[in-house]
């Protein structure tokens, strides 16, 4: 599936079930994949009931390294490898 397949595919099902006109108040906050400024990336899933006990959640942090780009910064509270 090529990413404008995906694209409309995830348009479609948006539509079909109310989620992009629900989500409508909330565009003057959606990034626009432009900044000025650097960018501190996190994930916090210690909140989710469900996934503590889930081996290896703790690393699911680590995703916040692959959204970050050059000059930002990522947190963590596991040791680097």
């Amino acid at each position: 599936m090529d990413l404008d397949a995906i694209i409309s595919a995830a348009r479609d099902f948006g539509e079909r079930h109310g989620i992009t006109q629900a989500a409508e108040q909330y565009a003057s906050h959606f990034w626009n994949g432009t900044r000025d400024l650097p960018t501190l990336h996190f994930d916090d899933v210690s909140g989710i009931p469900f996934l503590h006990e889930i081996k290896g959640v703790e690393e699911y942090q680590h995703r916040a390294r692959i959204r970050a780009n050059d000059g930002d910064l990522f947190a963590t509270v596991t040791p680097p490898r």
